[in-house]
């Protein structure tokens, strides 16, 4: 029997939690699961749809929990539990937990089974007010993510920890770009991946910049991602300014060959603030490049302090750039670490893996 499952995304951006469900998608057994799913609107998520052939639906999934949407929560809601009585389906898997209530609400009209993924770390307080606890399967992408749900009886195994993983056979490196970039093979180069925000720790990667400039003028700084708002933007710009980097740190932008960013820098900063997970350090792990990460959230489960980078306390530029600088003045343990590195990915983080296990989770709800 072919199992039609929705999937919720109110989100349309490719930052992590997006490119995460697409990875399912994408792997997902379809002689058993069909995938549908639902968007608040069109965007990059829809044109990656169309480009893999999943259908998707348009429904306006508003912000939770914002006073000012609360007259649209029963509208949304019937328009999705209508979805589900008109598709047949089989059960729903909300990508994230702001996407979650709108699932939940809408299943309870249809005694239809749901998922929530947590895929970022969240108060305690919000397990009631995102009425997680009423999920019949918490998907949590770390430890570290799932320690908010402690006090779920977990005794039927309700919260789950299924770590976001990649698909080593389709995310290699297939183009060498510092050319395109104006990097000179002699140049090595420190790359930040991901959102552009002061979340991300962007401000903290440009003052570490400069004091490794001090000391090492054979440096450049990539930035490579998408403005999460103008005002990031415009952080990072006035700090190149303040700190005189206009020379050494280069603005990629939104990229979507990940791989090719990955391969053509040398090491990885992550001096995030808050983190669940960390997709942007596996993803440099797979090209042998090690990570220079803040020790926060979910990214000591990745990143193994000594051997595939270097933990260092988050919001603290001097010891970013402590780290980056002992990478940087030797090579030998530079390329140990990218080793290190890929073994972990290859050992802990492998797509079939990951798939094995949320489609075990599926087949076990939909079986009762």
């Amino acid at each position: 029997m072919l199992h039609k499952i929705l999937y919720l995304s109110s989100s349309v951006n490719l930052w992590g939690a997006r490119r995460s469900l697409l990875d399912i998608l994408t792997h997902l057994d379809k002689e058993t699961f069909s995938p549908i799913v639902v968007c608040s609107s069109r965007g990059h998520l829809t044109e990656k749809l169309d480009e893999i052939k999943i259908p998707y639906r348009i429904i306006r999934m508003r912000l939770w929990r914002k006073g000012k949407y609360f007259p649209w929560i029963p509208s949304t809601v019937m328009c999705l539990a209508k979805l589900i009585k008109k598709e047949r389906i089989s059960l729903v898997h909300s990508n994230s937990h702001s996407d979650a209530p709108y699932g939940i609400l809408a299943c309870r009209f249809r005694k239809t089974p749901v998922i929530s993924h947590i895929r970022d770390i969240i108060q305690p307080d919000k397990v009631g007010k995102y009425l997680l606890k009423y999920a019949d399967r918490v998907i949590a992408v770390s430890n570290a993510a799932a320690k908010p749900f402690k006090d779920i009886n977990n005794k039927s195994r309700k919260l789950l920890v299924i770590n976001n993983s990649i698909d080593l056979n389709s995310f290699k490196s297939s183009e060498d770009i510092r050319g395109k970039l104006n990097i000179s093979k002699k140049e090595l180069v420190i790359g930040i991946v991901g959102q552009i925000s002061r979340l991300k720790g962007h401000d903290v990667f440009l003052k570490a910049a400069s004091i490794i400039l001090k000391k090492n003028k054979n440096v450049k700084f990539l930035i490579a991602g998408e403005v999460r708002r103008e005002r990031d933007q415009g952080l990072c710009e006035a700090f190149i300014r303040r700190l005189n980097l206009r020379e050494n740190v280069i603005f990629a932008g939104f990229r979507n060959d990940i791989a090719n960013v990955m391969s053509a820098i040398d090491i990885l900063a992550f001096p995030t603030l808050k983190e669940s997970f960390g997709r942007s350090a596996i993803e440099a792990m797979t090209q042998r490049k090690p990570v220079v990460a803040s020790n926060v959230g979910g990214v000591p489960e990745i990143v193994n302090h000594g051997k595939t980078g270097i933990l260092v306390p988050s919001g603290d530029a001097e010891e970013l750039a402590d780290g980056l600088l002992e990478l940087i003045n030797d090579k030998e343990k530079t390329e140990y670490m990218g080793k290190e590195g890929l073994k972990v990915v290859r050992k802990k983080f492998d797509i079939k893996d990951m798939m094995n296990r949320i489609e075990n989770v599926y087949k076990e709800l939909l079986d009762n």
